[in-house]
């Protein structure tokens, strides 16, 4: 039997609350300053660190949302 688990990359702190928020699909930026609390210049170049690590990406209406890109082992 192979067991498929759901692995994502190493996040730093700030990243991990980015990516929790988006937990139930893309919010506006606004929206996700206000529930991160991360601040806007940081929340920001979290967004784009997390793009270019291809765990997030723009929706149309300036919301982010998860890429659904997972990692899988055993």
């Amino acid at each position: 039997n192979v067991k498929a688990t759901l692995a994502l990359p190493k996040m730093e702190a700030g990243e991990r609350v980015v990516y929790d928020n988006l937990e139930e699909g893309p919010m506006g930026v606004d929206e996700l300053i206000r529930k991160s609390d991360l601040g806007a210049l940081k929340l920001n170049r979290i967004i784009t660190s997390m793009q270019l690590k291809g765990l997030l990406r723009r929706f149309p209406g300036a919301r982010i949302g998860r890429t659904g890109k997972t990692f899988f082992g055993n």
